[in-house]
């Protein structure tokens, strides 16, 4: 596994291989040791919710005796497949179909499964099994560029001589449709302001706190991303990979 001199140079190579898709590519990125770690916590989280007591049409109405009996049934249905969900595997990590094969998976294919079930594609493919959208909803698309964004490095700290925080700022695409009114209205009150408040706005503007993640040295003396939730491009919600065939490198 390559390492980096320039936990820069690091990040951007991650970064650009999210974009691509490339989700193996991008785990290989990442700290062997937190590969193993990040595995063996999702096998535990999965474990433990096969092992939850499953509810019981008594425990809606146990509270509300005089709860109908068609409205306990439909809240427990619910229930169910909420849950159902939630213990899915293949749900949240593709191309990993059970607890069975999470175990045998190797760390790497965990974590390229776990990056690629965060990215935007995947999400919306769920929300469309779900029925929460349609294949024919207008804007997905531009939904994708909009939420697609950049992640642009700012500067690196070393905490300890084995572990160092990135830091990056996410640069989020705007929409090609037009503004709503609330955006129209806060145009024109922009406007209004003097010039120099103006310009703090722009400044400001997008720039909310930058985020941060980790890399750790390994012992040919180069860095390494850990794997986890603070992955560049996971960390805060953000959704990641292309937003479609026609992107070009300055997209990213």
């Amino acid at each position: 596994m390559d390492t980096f001199d320039d936990p820069l140079a690091l990040f951007r190579v991650a970064v650009e291989r999210l974009n691509a898709e490339d989700f193996r590519g991008a785990a290989q990125c990442c700290d062997p040791v937190s590969l193993r770690a990040f595995q063996r916590e999702t096998i535990s989280r999965f474990a433990q919710a096969g092992a939850r007591r499953p509810l019981q049409l008594k425990d809606f109405t146990y509270g509300d005796p005089d709860m109908p009996q068609e409205l306990a049934e439909y809240n427990l249905r619910k229930h169910q497949e909420a849950i159902g969900r939630l213990d899915d595997v293949s749900r949240e990590l593709p191309h990993i179909a059970n607890l069975d094969a999470l175990r045998a998976a190797a760390p790497h294919d965990v974590f390229a499964s776990f990056l690629e079930g965060q990215s935007i594609g995947w999400m919306l493919a769920r929300h469309v099994a779900d029925g929460v959208l349609s294949e024919a909803d207008v804007g997905v698309s531009e939904l994708l560029n909009a939420f697609r964004g950049n992640l642009r490095p700012i500067g690196v700290i070393e905490v300890s001589p084995s572990l160092a925080h990135i830091f990056f700022a996410h640069d989020v695409n705007a929409p090609n449709s037009a503004p709503d009114k609330w955006a129209a209205d806060e145009v024109v009150r922009v406007a209004s302001l003097p010039a120099d408040e103006q310009a703090l706005n722009a400044d400001l503007r997008g720039n909310s706190s930058p985020r941060n993640t980790h890399c750790r040295r390994q012992p040919s003396g180069g860095w390494l991303l850990i794997a986890g939730h603070e992955f560049p491009g996971v960390s805060t919600g953000l959704v990641i990979g292309r937003a479609g065939s026609d992107d070009s490198d300055d997209d990213r």
